[in-house]
């Protein structure tokens, strides 16, 4: 059998009705008393009169307990309640944080090792040292991971602008992963427009006629591989950290933006080398 009353606010209705019909019954009793019979000390009516003034002082006063109580009641389950969803946010917002630097790391990674493998096995002279040939296997095999990398930073881009207000600077996180979707989308557009140009299978072409490729695998040092790809994932990362670091969302209050507040130290990053970058 269901319960008839299922909230608090029912309750609270049901007990000020009830309160209401008693106070009302009592001031009615105590006004025919004393202005209609007039009782006089000792007798029946005086005493029925006393008992309705008791009653009223009780019902008064009991009903003033009985809301605050009721009213303590449903201001802590709501407060358990907003605090059981802040916890949920905050537990989605950190996985949410977590996954994308998980995400941004691996594709940096498979990046760069793509681009050390290419250097290593994607490159021959054939015999002159004055040009350098492209391996078309490894190519394809490097290109293919480059692919894939590049895609999941265009997914990364989505999943930021969808989810901006678990961020506090969306928007600079927005621009830095954009830059290297970018930057990968040109080495493959070349690598799609290219590739059928070989006239064998197995055969290549000169570095020199692939220019995002040549620059792709170049010298670190003063190339567009470290402004466009080394330079925005080290801000990606120092961004999404400086976020786990402050566990309040940017929209809750109270939250310290980035820039307000103490310093936090997140590490600094090292100035863009050849090993480092490379």
């Amino acid at each position: 059998m269901k319960p008839r009353f299922r909230t608090a606010a029912e309750i609270r209705t049901w007990l000020f009705i009830l309160l209401a019909v008693l106070f009302i019954l009592s001031v009615s009793v105590i006004v025919v008393m004393g202005f209609v019979i007039r009782p006089q000390n000792g007798t029946v009516e005086m005493e029925v009169a006393k008992s309705a003034l008791q009653v009223l002082v009780v019902t008064v006063i009991g009903g003033l307990v009985s809301l605050g109580s009721l009213e303590y009641q449903r201001r802590r389950q709501q407060e358990d309640k907003e605090r059981d969803l802040l916890r949920i946010d905050l537990e989605y917002r950190e996985d949410l944080l977590k996954s994308t630097l998980t995400r941004a790391m691996k594709g940096y990674t498979d990046v760069k090792v793509a681009r050390r493998k290419f250097r290593a096995l994607g490159r021959e002279t054939r015999g002159d040292p004055g040009k350098v040939y492209v391996v078309a296997a490894e190519y394809d095999a490097h290109m293919e991971a480059i692919n894939r990398a590049q895609i999941d930073f265009e997914n990364l881009v989505r999943d930021v602008e969808t989810s901006e207000h678990a961020f506090r600077r969306p928007a600079d996180l927005v621009r830095s992963l954009k830059t290297i979707e970018d930057y990968l989308g040109d080495v493959i557009e070349e690598y799609e427009e290219q590739r059928p140009t070989f006239t064998e299978r197995s055969a290549g072409t000169e570095l020199s006629t692939l220019t995002s490729l040549k620059e792709f695998v170049g010298p670190s040092r003063g190339s567009k591989f470290v402004t466009r790809v080394w330079g925005p994932f080290h801000s990606v990362q120092r961004l999404l950290r400086e976020d786990l670091l402050r566990p309040r969302p940017p929209d809750e209050p109270g939250a310290v933006a980035v820039g307000d507040g103490p310093a936090v130290t997140t590490g600094t990053a090292p100035r863009p080398s050849d090993s480092a970058s490379s």
